[in-house]
């Protein structure tokens, strides 16, 4: 990143912190006396007169009670691909690939398996498969519904309201 896409950059975040703080019904000078930081540092700051460092985004975000990681999901939305360095780093210490890619379909796959393996464990192989074919049929039927009206399935589960 050069220094104008870094210098672009920062001042983008201590807009977004601004206007966090706005929406909060925060005003910088109280957010300051928080802080313990002097009369006018903070807007200084977040004007872009003095570069924002990665402490001003901790201490503006503790005085909104919001995690670094939910600053930064909003400041960078959507799905970011798997970084190299990242994946190497989570390979080399037994925990897999930092983002792996599952589309819903496959999703649902892999969780009604899991469910169904573990049913079969701690409910025996019997009852486990009679509840499986009622939640089939329970599907099915939905799907049957669904389409007489001319429309599509209605989630099954906790997701139908």
């Amino acid at each position: 990143m050069t220094t104008s896409i870094a210098d672009e950059e920062s001042r983008r975040l201590a807009r977004l912190l601004l206007t966090l703080l706005r929406t909060a019904n925060r005003s910088v000078r109280s957010v300051e006396q928080q802080m313990g930081v002097g009369s006018s540092g903070l807007g200084k700051v977040l004007n872009g007169t003095i570069r924002l460092q990665m402490g001003h985004i901790f201490l503006v975000l503790e005085a909104l009670d919001m995690t670094p990681g939910q600053f930064f999901h909003l400041a960078y939305p959507g799905r970011q691909p798997a970084h190299a360095v990242s994946d190497q780093f989570l390979r080399e210490r037994g925990m897999g690939p930092a983002d792996p890619e599952i589309d819903a379909p496959e999703m649902e796959t892999l969780v009604r398996r899991t469910v169904l393996r573990m049913m079969k464990e701690f409910l025996g192989r019997e009852a486990a498969a009679s509840m499986a074919t009622s939640a089939a049929a329970a599907e099915s039927e939905d799907s049957d519904l669904a389409q007489a009206a001319g429309g599509t399935a209605r989630p099954s589960g906790p997701e139908r309201r």
